[in-house]
Formats: C-alpha cells, structure tokens, sequence
C-alpha cells in the first residue's frame, strides 16, 4: 500500500501489529473467511510502499458474520435509501 495512505492511520511506525489490523479490515471489506497468521510488514523507502505479507488459511473455516461489522452497517443502510 502507499506509505502516504499507511502513515494517515499509523503514522512512521512500520511494524506487524499495524499490518494484522490493515489486513483484517481487508479481509472484512471483502467478506473472505481467510485466516491471517505470519503476518510481516516491510517498509521499501525507494519505492515509498508499504508492503504486507501474511499466509491465509481456509482449511476449516466456518463463514464469518460481518453483519455487526460497521462495513456491514453501511451496507444495510445503503439498501434502504435506494
């Protein structure tokens, strides 16, 4: 991700704990029932990104409910004012 976008909400700290929350979100955003673990952050100062490895378990996953996600709260709401 940009670092531009990344430093808005975590400022100049790089580190993992940044990197599960961003890739959680993510993952919500786009309701997948993957399951992050090994996540890394890498800060590339020539390129100005910052970039997020993670490995993503499905073996065994039950769905996950977003309904009570805020994501999820949007979306209802958007249903009713169309």
């Amino acid at each position: 991700m940009p670092r531009d976008e990344y430093q808005l909400i975590y400022g100049n700290q790089v580190n993992n704990t940044a990197a599960k929350d961003i890739l959680n979100e993510y993952l919500e955003y786009r309701d997948d029932d993957g399951r992050p673990d090994y996540i890394k952050a890498y800060d590339h100062d020539i390129s100005n990104i910052v970039e997020i490895e993670a490995h993503l378990n499905y073996e065994g996953n039950e769905h996950r409910d977003y309904s009570t996600s805020p994501i999820g709260l949007f979306d209802s709401l958007r249903s009713t004012e169309g």
